[in-house]
């Protein structure tokens, strides 16, 4: 935005985090709100669902926003990549923990979190926009560029990997469900580590 649309950083930066607040917030709501209706319908792989509908919505905005003519597009495609992003970052964690055994979804959660959400999507992400700006197009200015291309092969490619991965998270999920209904419910179970 500072870039590209000439706006004074500091207005970015409290832009950028109404934007986060109020639309990837919404996301978050909207999101579980969406897997709660999925699985009223016994969609065992509600989770994937959702999140497949997350990326979709944010494909758009993400590849086509960086290359909005000025800064109203820009913002506008921003809101529906929010948005987006919003239903797909808390059903990472939830599907993990949907298909681990009774006594892991932490152990296994926190490090996933911590690998995908943060490793990946914080360091990896920006470091290829960048490697792309600076040794591919050779100026910095095409960042939204690079950005856009990055995100426009990205995220198809995550939603593939979702897409393939939707019947066996199903039958997981279908499994860890039959067997804790199988599993008795004591007390020493609910304190174990």
């Amino acid at each position: 935005m500072t870039r590209a649309y000439g706006w004074n950083i500091a207005f970015v930066g409290m832009f950028f985090g109404a934007m986060v607040l109020i639309f990837t917030g919404g996301g978050v709501v909207f999101a579980g709100w969406c897997v709660k209706i999925q699985q009223a319908r016994g969609r065992q792989d509600a989770v994937i669902r959702v999140s497949l509908a997350g990326g979709l919505l944010a494909l758009p905005f993400a590849a086509l926003g960086p290359l909005a003519p000025d800064g109203g597009w820009a913002a506008a495609a921003l809101a529906g990549m929010c948005l987006g992003w919003g239903m797909i970052q808390p059903l990472a964690a939830t599907a993990v923990q949907a298909i681990a055994l009774n006594r892991l979804p932490a152990r296994l959660a926190a490090p996933f979190q911590l690998l995908m959400m943060n490793i990946i999507a914080f360091v990896v992400g920006p470091t290829v926009v960048a490697l792309v700006s600076d040794h591919i197009y050779e100026d910095p200015a095409k960042i939204g560029l690079a950005l856009a291309i990055v995100s426009a092969t990205c995220i198809p490619l995550g939603l593939l990997v979702l897409f393939a991965v939707r019947s066996a998270y199903a039958r997981l999920v279908a499994e860890e469900t039959s067997a804790a209904l199988a599993a008795p419910l004591t007390t020493s179970s609910l304190t174990e580590e």
